[in-house]
């Protein structure tokens, strides 16, 4: 079993028949998808985002996997941590 969000950095030879009996392409979230997404892995965190913020977010990641979604909002709380410390919320 093999999975992976760059196929096309894959090796040929891993991709010869015989290899792989079946290659499924799974798209990308939608943007309903990629609202819930964000707002699921926000809701652990404290931060200044309204419900409409978060839409606008989930407008301009299109393309975005669940797990890039999940590093932007972590990189996102680190940026706001390395800004300031004592930072009580992300700020976005």
């Amino acid at each position: 079993m093999l999975a992976t969000n760059k196929p096309e950095g894959l090796d040929d030879a891993i991709l010869r028949p015989g290899r792989l009996d079946y290659h499924i392409f799974i798209p990308p979230p939608d943007k309903q998808s990629r609202v819930e997404i964000l707002k699921k892995k926000l809701a652990g965190i404290q931060h200044n985002l309204k419900p409409e913020d978060v839409e606008e977010l989930a407008n301009s990641t299109g393309g975005f996997s669940g797990a890039d979604l999940e590093n932007l909002i972590r990189e996102t709380a680190m940026i706001s941590l390395r800004e300031n410390i004592e930072n009580a919320q992300v700020r976005i």
